[in-house]
């Protein structure tokens, strides 16, 4: 956990940061006015990357986005007004003066559960498939072993069996090799989210590709192996 003190520097007149032995100043001489104290407000940054604005004395006037408060939660992008003058400063700026900005990962747990899944259909998919192609190359087999069998048995004499038989076998192995040509695209469909897999699954700043690397492990990694942005802490 990070805690800033923000106020006016005595001396200059420019806003001062102090968080633990670290100071630092922001704007130009003369800038901030006697509005802001030189200890007016308190922010916040956990370890989980939430920020938090506090007033630290009733008599202050802190407001965020144009609305007044003692305490809050805000963000980066969140805009901080001190003072009855109404001191601009913007808190991704405070902030990022002592804490490096931290992302939000959760969404590529998502990413890579479905294409894992996905996967996985797509496994079981083409198993269904090659055991019907072998389920109809069995039948037509039976098929037509039966009818020369009968044949042989009704001596040569004319027998219906026969036909009829391999020409049921035809026409369900003519199904079925329909059914599996349509059903049969598992190469072009892997492809097809492993390269959307590819899109997705990367880091949020830098934007690489974080392979196949499981997200437990990623997340646990604490941070990206190419850019070094650290990950957010999930509650």
């Amino acid at each position: 956990m990070v805690t800033i003190k923000v106020g006016r520097e005595a001396n200059t007149k420019r806003l001062k940061l102090v968080s633990g032995q670290s100071t630092k100043v922001m704007g130009d001489t003369n800038s901030v006015p006697n509005s802001v104290s030189r200890e007016h407000a308190e922010i916040t940054v956990d370890d989980y990357d939430r920020i938090f604005v506090r007033n630290i004395n009733p008599a202050n006037q802190t407001m965020v986005n144009g609305m007044r408060v003692m305490t809050c939660e805000v963000t980066r992008a969140d805009t901080l007004y001190l003072g009855s003058q109404g001191y601009q400063v913007n808190v991704g700026s405070i902030v990022g003066s002592f804490v490096k900005e931290k992302v939000d990962i959760r969404h590529l747990e998502t990413i890579y559960v479905n294409y894992k899944q996905a996967l996985l259909n797509e496994q079981k998919k083409n198993q269904r498939v090659n055991l019907w192609r072998t389920l109809s190359s069995t039948m037509t087999t039976l098929a037509i072993g039966s009818g020369v069998f009968l044949s042989l048995k009704s001596g040569g004499s004319t027998n219906y069996a026969y036909p009829i038989l391999y020409g049921c076998a035809i026409v369900i192995m003519l199904g079925i090799t329909i059914w599996t040509f349509m059903h049969s695209n598992s190469a072009e469909e892997r492809e097809r989210l492993t390269q959307k897999f590819q899109d997705d699954y990367v880091c949020p700043k830098c934007e690489i590709f974080f392979g196949n690397m499981p997200y437990k492990q990623l997340y646990k990694r604490g941070k990206c192996y190419n850019c070094g942005v650290e990950f957010k802490k999930v509650m």
